[in-house]
C-alpha cells in the first residue's frame, strides 16, 4: 500500500536544481523559477509554501507538493519519487524539464557582485607576452601593469568555458556582462582575443571590463558583454561606464576618452586624477561621476583631432546658419554640455596636434625630461 510522506518542500526544490529568489527565504511564501512554464522566462513565478508544503505556478497553473514536484521533474511515478525522496537519492535519474541551472539575469548585477567576479576572472587569466610590450611601450612600467590588472582574454574557447566553470562554483554570474548559459547547460564566457581594461569607480571596483582587440581596423575597443539580443541566452549586456584613475583625494581632474589612455596618462603625469568616458559621446554617468568626486575644476584633454573636427564644425556654422549637418551636435560638444551641467570651473586644454592623444602628451613629456637629464 501506497503511503504519503512529508518532505520539506525548499529543501527538494532546491536539490531539483529550481532557483529560488533568496531575498524571499524565511517568509510565508517563497518565489522560485517555475520548470514547468511552457515559455521561459526570467521572472518568478512559481510560489512554495513550507508550512503548507505546497507549490503552485501563477502562470502556467503547475501545482501540489513535494512529491508531485520531485515526480513531474523525473517524470516518474509519485511513489518512485516517495522512494527516492527517503533514501536521499536526488540525482538517480535524469532531470527531463529543461531549465537553466541559474535564473536569467534580467538586469545587470550589483556593482559588489560585478567586481567580486570580474576581480577572481582575472586573477585567473595571464598577460601574455606580446601584449605586455604593448603596455610597456605606452609607458606603463611592470609594477603598474600588475596592479591595474590587465589580462589577456584567452582566445580559446576551451579555456573561456573552463573559467566561466570555476568562477560558477563561487560566483553568481547572473546580470554580469560577458557571461551567458549555453544550449548543453553551462556558464559561458564570450570575448574576443585581446587586452581586458578594468574600468573602475572612484572607489577602485571594477564596474566593467573593456577589450583592445588584437585585430579590428575600427573600433579597437570592446566592452565585454553578453547582450541576449545578440545571440548570448541569458546573457546581459553591458554599459557605458566611466573609468576613474588617479589620485583621488586631488581637486582638479583631467577628462578623456579611453580608460586605458587614462590609465597611461594618469600613471606619466604623476597619479594626476583621470576621469574617462568610453568616447566623446559616452557621457550617460559623467555629470553624477564629477559632482560625486568633490573636486573644484575639470581639464578637458581630448584628442587633437576630435578638438579640429570640433572647431571645424563651428566654422561651418558660422559660414554655413542653414546647413542641416552642421547643426547637429557633435560628441565633443555633448561631453562639454555635460561637464558644464557640473556647475564646475572648466579649461579645455590644447598641445600640438602631432602629439594626438593627452598620453601621447605625457610620453613626449616624460622622454623629453630623460633626455634633459
Amino acid at each position: 500500500m501506497f503511503t504519503y510522506k512529508k518532505f520539506d518542500i525548499v529543501e527538494v526544490a532546491e536539490r531539483c536544481g529550481i532557483l529560488l529568489n533568496s531575498r524571499t527565504l524565511g517568509r510565508a511564501e517563497i518565489e522560485a523559477w517555475c520548470p514547468f512554464c511552457p515559455t521561459q522566462s526570467s521572472d518568478y513565478h512559481m510560489y512554495l509554501n513550507p508550512v503548507k508544503e505546497r507549490f503552485y505556478c501563477q502562470k502556467c497553473s503547475a501545482g501540489g507538493n513535494s512529491v508531485s514536484l520531485y515526480a513531474r521533474i523525473h517524470a516518474i511515478s509519485n511513489k518512485e519519487a516517495v522512494e527516492c525522496l527517503s533514501n536521499g537519492d536526488f540525482s538517480e535519474m535524469e532531470i527531463t524539464a529543461a531549465r537553466p541551472a541559474q535564473k536569467p539575469g534580467p538586469v545587470i548585477a550589483p556593482l559588489q557582485r560585478r567586481h567580486d567576479v570580474y576581480y577572481d576572472m582575472l586573477a585567473a587569466m595571464e598577460l601574455l607576452p606580446s601584449h605586455c610590450s604593448n603596455l610597456m611601450a605606452r609607458g606603463l612600467s611592470m609594477e603598474r601593469i600588475r596592479q591595474n590588472m590587465y589580462r589577456s582574454m584567452p582566445e580559446s574557447y576551451y579555456k573561456r568555458r573552463r573559467i566561466a566553470e570555476n568562477l560558477a562554483k563561487r560566483h553568481d554570474l547572473r546580470g554580469v556582462p560577458g557571461f551567458y548559459y549555453s544550449d548543453d547547460g553551462r556558464w559561458e564566457l564570450t570575448g574576443k582575443p585581446g587586452i581586458l581594461i578594468p574600468v573602475c569607480d572612484r572607489d577602485g571596483y571594477i564596474q566593467g571590463l573593456q577589450i583592445r582587440l588584437d585585430n579590428a581596423q575600427k573600433k579597437k575597443y570592446r566592452w565585454l558583454s553578453s547582450n541576449p539580443h545578440n545571440g548570448f541566452p541569458y546573457g546581459t549586456a553591458s554599459t557605458v561606464w566611466v573609468h576613474i584613475t588617479g589620485n583621488r583625494t586631488g581637486m582638479e581632474c583631467e577628462i578623456t576618452e579611453g580608460a586605458l589612455k587614462g590609465d597611461v596618462a594618469s600613471y606619466l603625469s604623476g597619479d594626476r586624477l583621470f576621469v574617462c568616458t568610453a568616447g566623446a559621446g559616452s557621457t550617460q554617468y559623467l555629470t553624477d561621476t564629477l559632482r560625486a568626486l568633490g573636486i573644484k575644476k575639470v581639464n578637458g584633454c581630448y584628442d587633437m583631432d576630435k578638438i579640429a573636427e570640433y572647431d571645424g564644425l563651428v566654422r561651418c556654422r558660422r559660414e554655413n546658419p542653414f546647413d542641416k549637418e552642421a547643426a547637429k551636435p557633435c560628441p565633443l560638444e555633448k561631453m562639454e554640455a555635460a561637464v558644464y551641467a557640473t556647475g564646475l570651473a572648466y579649461e579645455r586644454r590644447i598641445w600640438t596636434p602631432a602629439l594626438n592623444g593627452i598620453d601621447d602628451y605625457y610620453l613626449d613629456w616624460v622622454s623629453q625630461r630623460q633626455k634633459a637629464g
